[in-house]
């Protein structure tokens, strides 16, 4: 399948079928391990919308807890600390950290059989899932120990809002073919001449060499971008500038030396979209180089602000085709675009069935 129909980036009924079939059906990411890494800490994910609260309880387990009182359906934890004891703000019912009912002070009234809703999660390489995770060996594709996260800290989480449909935030991100006109830096970092990828049922995995001539930069973030690597790496630069992963429906995960990026995007309306960035480094380098991160976070904002720009235009073209009631067929280059193709297979059964 080398296209989506034009209407589907704009309207409501294809928005409830993938809402439906994919996101309610696939693997649904929560968070890491890494935000909540010691007993009883916790963190309320951003990827749960308030939800429910990651908590980390006794032998290394997590799972999610309700963040709504049984009482009168007050929220009761933001952001992310270490606790015992969960003390609703409204009426002070008190629960344990397991989500268990342990005091209601001054209540007379019924009381709840339960406590609050636990759910049980799914851990796939410090990920947690709601439900399975993915099918995705990476022992067998040879990234068990470049995508480990042993000594890595989770550094935070950063939301932003884009208007424009979820899938095309992810063709861009599965298309290299743009970054020969869209990233001035990032095409000096990375070489594409030196580009693999590796497909499987729920994910696809593109990686690219890093440029041999680490002097020569394409904008001022990515010069100090290339400056902190001589500085960590010297004359012995990583194999790869960058490993970026796709698994459907909506999580990405990208490597760059020293830097992993947790993205999950998700559909608000046809034409907005919500993409949750997580960022972990490693504590011993951050430590000893945290001008190394800073200048990460710089070009990574570059590239995410091209990006837009990409997205925006293409979203220009269908707008002017749907406007006019007509379709595109395309082409998708069987290289650069390798994981656009295989976005779009994994979609082909939802759409095979719409008007």
């Amino acid at each position: 399948m080398q296209f989506l129909p034009v209407e589907s980036y704009f309207e409501q009924a294809y928005m409830d079928a993938e809402l439906r079939e994919m996101f309610s059906r696939g693997v649904r990411y929560v968070g890491h391990t890494l935000m909540a890494p010691n007993p009883d800490d916790y963190m309320v994910p951003p990827t749960m919308q308030d939800r429910y609260i990651l908590f980390a309880q006794q032998g290394g387990r997590h799972q999610l807890i309700s963040n709504v009182c049984l009482h009168r359906q007050a929220r009761l934890l933001t952001g992310s600390g270490n606790t015992k004891r969960i003390v609703c703000k409204l009426h002070c019912w008190g629960y344990g950290n397991d989500g268990q009912l342990r005091t209601t002070p001054h209540y007379t009234g019924p009381m709840p059989g339960k406590g609050l809703q636990r759910r049980p999660l799914s851990a796939w390489n410090g990920m947690l899932f709601d439900g399975r995770t993915p099918e995705l060996d990476l022992k067998a594709e040879g990234l068990e120990e470049l995508l480990s996260f042993d000594g890595y800290f989770f550094a935070g989480v950063e939301s932003a809002i884009y208007d424009y449909n979820w899938k095309t935030f992810a063709e861009i991100y599965l298309d290299d073919y743009h970054v020969f006109a869209i990233h001035p830096g990032l095409r000096r970092f990375v070489d594409l001449g030196d580009l693999g990828w590796s497909v499987g049922a729920d994910y696809s995995i593109q990686w690219a060499g890093m440029t041999k001539d680490i002097d020569r930069v394409g904008s001022p973030a990515f010069q100090a971008w290339h400056a902190a690597i001589k500085r960590q790496f010297g004359d012995n630069l990583p194999r790869y500038g960058a490993l970026w992963i796709y698994i459907y429906p909506n999580i990405m995960i990208e490597w760059y030396p020293h830097v992993i990026v947790m993205s999950t995007v998700y559909p608000l309306s046809p034409q907005k979209c919500l993409n949750h960035m997580e960022y972990y480094y490693p504590a011993s380098v951050y430590n000893e180089d945290p001008a190394y991160f800073r200048a990460a976070k710089e070009w990574l904002d570059e590239v995410a602000a091209e990006d837009a720009e990409a997205c925006a235009q293409q979203e220009l073209g269908r707008a002017a085709l749907r406007a006019h009631g007509d379709q595109a067929v395309g082409f998708v280059d069987p290289v650069l675009e390798k994981g656009v193709g295989e976005f779009y297979r994994f979609l082909a059964p939802i759409y095979g069935g719409m008007p």
